[in-house]
């Protein structure tokens, strides 16, 4: 019987600040996202294993508030 490794998908909340982050299989010691981070997600819908979350991706810098956004899902 083989087992499939499924990514790490995390959600964090600090008082008003969310993100969602998606990470590899395997990279629990220094774990780094495999697609850019979404700020401020939103469940949008949810059908079987699949889940649609909607956000704002920073363009350049992840952590620079002054980025420009974009509405992603």
């Amino acid at each position: 019987m083989r087992t499939l490794a499924l990514p790490h998908l995390t959600m964090c909340a600090v008082e008003t600040w969310r993100e969602l982050k998606l990470f590899a299989v395997g990279t629990d010691a220094r774990p780094e996202p495999i697609i850019p981070v979404l700020f401020e997600p939103q469940l949008v819908a949810m059908h079987g294993n699949r889940m649609l979350f909607r956000g704002l991706e920073r363009q350049g810098h992840q952590r620079d508030p002054n980025a420009v956004s974009i509405m992603q899902e």
